[in-house]
């Protein structure tokens, strides 16, 4: 019979109860923070435009002039960085879960995001200055 150390999780204590009451507060401020950067802060009265070949607008950005080039990157980073904390929760509150599946939840969250400010919903942002 195995031990029971081996079948039985330990209770939890109330400092871990407390941190990981934190932790999904924190998590919920970020959904709730990302969802108005990334769906309710478009600017009124801004063109709309739609290119569907993928990294064009990254290339268009990298021939431009130095300004045009600082703007790109700044955009770029953002969208970058506004899905790291995702990875970073999903890690955290995921233990169990492989790596490979946050990663595909992370990437999939980001392709829904494009898909709905491409898809001319009137109050997602447009994609090309969805951070920055």
């Amino acid at each position: 019979m195995p031990s029971p150390s081996l079948t039985e999780t330990p209770p939890a204590t109330t400092r871990a109860k407390v941190e990981s009451a934190v932790i999904w507060a924190a998590f919920a401020l970020y959904l709730v923070f990302l969802a108005k950067l990334l769906l309710f802060s478009r600017v009124p009265g801004s063109e709309r435009s739609v290119n569907l070949i993928p990294f064009a607008s990254i290339a268009d950005y990298l021939g431009g002039p130095a300004g045009v080039r600082r703007f790109a990157f700044a955009n770029l980073a953002g969208n970058v960085l506004a899905f790291v904390p995702l990875g970073a929760y999903l890690t955290f509150l995921r233990r169990t879960a492989r790596s490979w599946s946050n990663l595909l939840i992370v990437a999939s969250v980001s392709v829904a995001v494009e898909i709905r400010a491409r898809a001319g919903v009137p109050w997602v942002r447009r994609a090309a200055a969805d951070v920055t």
